[in-house]
């Protein structure tokens, strides 16, 4: 194969072998702000929606964890409900 040849075909083969990359998942605020926000609230109201859980696995899971995963998902979480919830018993009222 001589350079001109090359010159033309090596951007191809390039982008082809380059196709195949993944960026990588970058960390975005997302639903994090809200999430903390509706965590935080609902332990400051004594709510069990505040409290970790405990994961099929054995782990223990945060209340921040679980509503960003939700949401990420395609969940409907329902967070500013849940933050201008004024006891544990309107904060259930927000469950979608």
């Amino acid at each position: 194969m001589n350079i001109k040849t090359f010159s033309m075909i090596g951007p191809l083969l390039l982008a082809v072998a380059l196709s195949g990359c993944t960026t990588p998942k970058v960390d975005k605020p997302g639903f994090a702000p809200a999430c903390n926000s509706f965590c935080q609230h609902a332990r400051d109201l004594k709510c069990p929606d505040g409290d970790p859980i405990k994961a099929p696995n054995g782990s223990v899971v945060t209340c921040e964890t679980v509503c960003i995963d939700n949401q990420e998902n395609g969940r409907r979480y329902n967070t500013q409900c849940r933050i201008d919830a004024t006891s544990c018993a309107v904060m259930e009222q927000c469950t979608p």
